[in-house]
């Protein structure tokens, strides 16, 4: 099974971890990482929540799950009022006021829907700098999980290997193109290397990218001419309205209207 503790990254907006929270919480009952009952105890501005149970189940609630959320585990009366937890008791354990909770069933119905899809990122530095970390700001706040080497590889590491396993292990391939991208060798590796994968590959223009230049370069790298037979979102004009426009189709592609 998907292991959305470990891929899944924390959203940053506030509404969309109301929902990734108790996802987590409900797939870990699933999964028999921790039992169905939790402690929350709290203070004037903080919360703190305990799995209820053996020492093994609140070792793995812990190190996993909150390690993970750190300290933005949404408040208790939030989940209550979105209906995805359920208030049982409250109970005192060592000189402490804790309150008990349960998962709803509209908790589990969480797991039923699709997981974010993973997403690697294929650029050149000088072309496309701006405009993949505008993308990566996008998709992270809607909790998608991006890989762009820029932030993602550590100094030394054997990129070439790194990059192909990181493409082989994501959903999705998204090339950001302008009219000389295509003129770095890596990058038309990235792309081929996706088309072997067979991977979903969702091709970006931009920086006066249009058919014509396209076809040009179609003819110069006739080996990923599979890849010019794909739908492209176009940034047209480049302008800031231009490119709004352009990350909300992408956003589409992906299930999420912003």
């Amino acid at each position: 099974m998907y292991n959305s503790l470990d891929l899944d990254p924390v959203p940053s907006d506030p509404l969309r971890r109301i929902t990734a929270f108790p996802r987590d919480l409900a797939y870990g009952i699933v999964e028999q990482l921790w039992p169905a009952e939790f402690l929350v105890s709290r203070t004037e501005r903080t919360e703190e929540w305990h799995a209820r149970g053996v020492d093994y189940w609140a070792d793995q609630f812990t190190s996993r799950l909150k390690q993970k959320w750190g300290m933005s585990i949404p408040r208790s009366h939030l989940l209550r009022v979105y209906g995805f937890i359920e208030f049982v008791e409250t109970k005192h354990e060592d000189d402490k006021q804790f309150e008990v909770y349960v998962p709803t069933p509209k908790a589990f119905q969480l797991l039923e829907q699709p997981r974010p899809s993973s997403v690697f990122i294929s650029y050149r530095r000088s072309e496309s700098s701006a405009l993949a970390l505008l993308i990566i700001a996008r998709m992270k706040e809607i909790g998608l999980a991006p890989f762009l080497d820029m932030q993602d590889l550590e100094p030394g590491e054997e990129w070439h290997a790194r990059l192909q396993q990181e493409i082989a292990a994501r959903d999705y391939c998204l090339a950001l193109i302008s009219c000389d991208t295509l003129k770095s060798e890596y990058v038309r590796r990235e792309i081929q290397w996706a088309l072997n994968a067979e991977k979903t590959l969702i091709p970006v223009w931009h920086g006066g990218m249009d058919g014509d230049v396209a076809q040009d370069m179609q003819v110069q790298y006739p080996e990923l001419a599979a890849f010019f037979a794909k739908q492209a979102i176009i940034v047209e004009p480049e302008t800031p309205a231009g490119y709004e426009s352009a990350i909300v189709q992408l956003l589409n592609r992906f299930g999420y209207t912003p």
